[in-house]
């Protein structure tokens, strides 16, 4: 099995969203999401115009090297656990 590249990585974990947003750097929203694709509720956040699967994302391994990140919070149905 090849390497995925962290650019395929977050592709794989991220939506386009239509029309403009205020989410930048300096405005991220968090929330629970679902896609028709998969009706799993899971942990997301917005930027700029892409709304961002953080639960993909740490399935694909992008929070490794987070010390104490050892359970995929991002896997719930509740922003809870992660305030």
């Amino acid at each position: 099995m090849g390497s995925i590249s962290i650019e395929d990585q977050i592709s794989e974990g991220i939506d386009v969203l239509s029309g403009q947003t205020p989410f930048t750097i300096h405005n991220l929203p968090y929330g629970v999401i679902s896609t028709s694709s998969d009706s799993t509720r899971r942990c997301a956040t917005v930027f700029q115009d892409t709304a961002v699967d953080l639960s993909a994302l740490y399935d694909r391994g992008l929070f490794r090297n987070i010390p104490g990140l050892d359970k995929n919070v991002f896997a719930h149905v509740s922003i809870t656990k992660l305030l």
